[in-house]
């Protein structure tokens, strides 16, 4: 074997592990970029769900009718289920979003105690990305007291107790009961609405 056949063979050998090397690198590169794109496609879907929740069973009826292969008698069915739910699930995160918003505010505060200037300016942008990023939405709406009533008089008296509603929501309506008959009418209730709703 000359020395110029020697030479090329180790060229070519050369060229061959910068391909495969540069092969690797798109390959790598495409993984990451299909990841972050499925990641934000994700977050996108989750946070449009968010944001109209009257659409929310009209977007899952073809995931519904294809994995599980619903006949439309039953889809009907099941997307007015969805939509019920839904709307009790709501009018629970009316109830909870002031309490969870102010306990991730307590929390940013006593960390902003512990930091200096310079980490406290750092802060303040990360804790403004984690709030967008992690805290739930505001509620759509605040419930009124027909949509309250609807979902939560379970035995149709017109009248709200400890046991029909979640404790949470419990504590901040039975202020409400002015004669002290452990029962909120409708009337009492409209009458604190605005200190119930978010």
């Amino acid at each position: 074997m000359t020395h110029s056949s020697s030479s090329n063979l180790t060229s070519q050998q050369t060229n061959s592990r910068r391909l495969v090397l540069v092969m690797i690198g798109i390959f790598a590169s495409g993984a990451i970029v299909g990841g972050a794109t499925t990641r934000a496609v994700s977050r996108y879907q989750w946070r449009m769900a968010m944001k109209n929740p009257a659409s929310l069973a009209s977007r899952i009826s073809p995931q519904l009718v294809s994995t599980i292969g619903l006949h439309d008698e039953q889809l009907d069915r099941v997307e007015s289920l969805i939509n019920m739910r839904y709307d009790r699930m709501e009018a629970l995160r009316a109830e909870t979003y002031p309490l969870q918003l102010a306990e991730f505010d307590q929390l940013c505060s006593e960390i902003d105690n512990e930091l200096d200037s310079t980490q406290r300016a750092k802060w303040a942008t990360l804790v403004s990305r984690l709030k967008n990023e992690y805290l739930p939405l505001p509620p759509v709406a605040p419930p009124t007291a027909d949509f309250i009533f609807k979902n939560f008089d379970a035995n149709y008296d017109d009248a709200l107790e400890s046991a029909e509603l979640p404790p949470p929501m419990w504590m901040r309506v039975r202020n409400a009961d002015s004669d002290g008959d452990s029962k909120v009418t409708r009337s009492e209730f409209e009458s604190v609405r605005s200190y119930i709703s978010p």
